[in-house]
């Protein structure tokens, strides 16, 4: 747990920080329309009429309207997050909406499944032991992962001494004796049943010898199907990165259609590869649940964390679900759309209202108290274009 959350961390000072085009011109607006207001006086001293030269400087000050670029896009951002929280989705980070993501990474157990896997099959590899289940559900007993809590429900828990956690293997001590559990890895050696080749494994045993095979199975959640056909008629390439065995993460794809996924990956191997489709120039969209998804959420561009996250998932994401469902993502590309067209507007605005007033201003056509008036109308119509017309879909606002 120290070293995800070191991980995490680091992933998000690597992050890159968001700047707004707003905030780049302001550094520069001041000083500019300062200059200007300095070559309209000096202009007006030496060529022009004297006495309107500082008329004509004022005017140029005041018709200028930093505030129009300061909040073309913090408007947009904040009016738009209201909108998607009637998505069920609250979104911490505000510039997220503002992103075009090229590639949206779904986590399999949780996130596109239901996250409550059943035990279907129990596979002995020594003389069958009912009561060594007890000891299986003793060791998972307690561990917020959804496998973790099926299996604690296989038996009846006992007592667990110096119990460690390393990945994906459990270990401990019960009634005095060591005993482990784990994914497929855990005996290597040991071959799989053909019946449960697209299961989820969990090897139980100790370390010198396992006992048993248990196989279990998750469901599909019926949204995930339309939601991963939506993403993908908006330009989005969906992907799956997953901890579970590749036969069981090929199994969901395909029945989903998601041509890209990876199975067997750890925390940090899911960072790597969403920095490698970002090094390839893709804006990533990371959604997951589980704390070894708070790496990969830290380092997207955008994360989100399932309504049944966990606490290092949602505190990783930019934005996190707050109903069970996640079909409702499939509007956020367009509510995205709306939000980059608004701000393009408002900036558009910004730099034409800026741009004739202060050439008006400085050939003497605007006085003073008319430019301040400009100054507030300017302000006026980035509020208006910000919060007009921010709506969803029709059709989402008819299930929301």
């Amino acid at each position: 747990m120290k070293k995800i959350v070191e991980s995490t961390i680091e992933a998000f000072n690597t992050r890159k920080e968001q700047l707004s085009f707003g905030d780049h011109i302001s550094q520069y607006f001041v000083p500019v329309v300062v200059l200007i207001s300095l070559i309209v006086l000096t202009g007006n001293v030496f060529w022009g009429d004297r006495n309107d030269a500082i008329i004509r400087m004022l005017s140029v000050l005041i018709v200028a309207c930093p505030c129009a670029f300061g909040i073309a896009e913090p408007l947009v951002l904040t009016a738009a997050i209201e909108k998607v929280r009637g998505l069920g989705i609250q979104i911490f980070n505000g510039t997220v909406l503002a992103l075009k993501p090229a590639v949206a990474v779904f986590d399999k157990t949780g996130t596109l499944t239901r996250g409550t896997p059943e035990v279907h099959r129990v596979v002995w590899l020594t003389e069958k032991n009912e009561k060594k289940l007890d000891l299986l559900a003793s060791l998972e007993n307690g561990i917020e992962h959804p496998i973790a809590r099926a299996l604690a429900a296989i038996g009846t828990p006992k007592p667990v001494e110096e119990r460690t956690i390393a990945r994906t293997v459990v270990s401990g001590k019960v009634d005095g004796k060591h005993y482990v559990a784990g994914s497929a890895g855990l005996f290597p050696d040991i071959g799989i049943p053909p019946d449960l080749r697209d299961s989820t494994l969990v090897m139980f045993g100790t370390p010198e010898q396992c006992d048993c095979i248990v196989g279990l199975r998750d469901t599909v959640r019926e949204e995930s199907g339309g939601l991963i056909q939506d993403l993908k008629n908006n330009g989005v390439k969906p992907y799956i990165f997953s901890g579970d065995r590749k036969p069981v993460v090929e199994q969901v794809a395909g029945e989903l259609g998601i041509e890209h996924y990876f199975g067997e990956m750890g925390s940090g191997d899911k960072q790597q590869e969403i920095a490698r489709l970002q090094a390839d120039g893709n804006s990533v969209m990371m959604v997951g649940d589980g704390i070894n998804d708070a790496q990969a959420l830290a380092a997207a561009d955008f994360g989100l964390a399932v309504f049944s996250g966990q606490i290092p998932a949602k505190m990783s994401a930019d934005g996190v679900f707050m109903v069970p469902e996640i079909g409702k993502l499939s509007s956020l590309p367009f509510m995205q759309r709306k939000v980059r067209h608004k701000i393009r507007l408002n900036y558009g605005w910004a730099f034409a209202y800026n741009i004739t007033g202060m050439f008006l201003a400085g050939v003497g056509w605007l006085s003073p108290k008319y430019c301040a008036v400009g100054m507030v109308f300017s302000n006026l119509v980035v509020i208006f274009n910000s919060v007009y017309g921010m709506n969803l879909p029709k059709a989402v606002r008819k299930t929301v």
